[in-house]
């Protein structure tokens, strides 16, 4: 079955739920799974994805084509809702436990699972090494960070622009 999805406008854990039109299940957006719905405890597959620069992008696929937002729509796509959400000094709504204290709040990081093991990489700590080689559960990697790419969210005034790095791709090695 091939699903459409929305944005329900809800938040759960700090974390944006889905809703797909076929069904109206909800999904978590962090681990795909259907929470409430027709297809609870379903789980999507995952598929992993780079965010990239617009640059970045324009350099590896000079003919790409890019998903124009409908300019019609209603939606004011220059005043995001969740202005200033990723913030250092952010703190994350509606948890109900405090949050894991390892890292700071809403801190970036590059998470995978390797051989059923789960590992995340820090921003901070690849923007120091951008060229990051690790062995998890005797699997080869290499992570690979990439600096430049402005945060989605503007500040507090709404116009302040926040380098946050972005992740251009891991790949497993043999």
């Amino acid at each position: 079955m091939t699903l459409d999805f929305g944005v329900s406008g809800n938040v759960r854990f700090s974390d944006l739920i889905m809703w797909d039109r076929q069904t109206e299940s909800w999904w978590q957006q962090i681990s795909g799974e259907a929470i409430v719905g027709e297809l609870t405890g379903t789980i999507l597959t995952f598929i992993p994805a780079s965010v990239v620069s617009w640059r970045e992008f324009r350099e590896a696929y000079p003919d790409g084509c890019l998903l124009v937002r409908d300019l019609n729509s209603g939606v004011n796509y220059d005043s995001p809702s969740y202005v200033g959400y990723d913030s250092p000094y952010s703190y994350p709504d509606l948890l109900n436990r405090a949050p894991d204290t390892r890292l700071p709040t809403l801190m970036r990081v590059v998470g995978l699972s390797a051989g059923g093991q789960d590992v995340a990489y820090p921003f901070s700590m690849l923007s120091e090494e951008p060229v990051y080689n690790d062995s998890v559960n005797g699997t080869n990697l290499v992570v690979f960070y990439a600096g430049g790419t402005l945060s989605p969210f503007p500040g507090p005034q709404n116009t302040e622009k926040r380098v946050v790095g972005a992740r251009p791709g891991f790949f497993w090695r043999w």
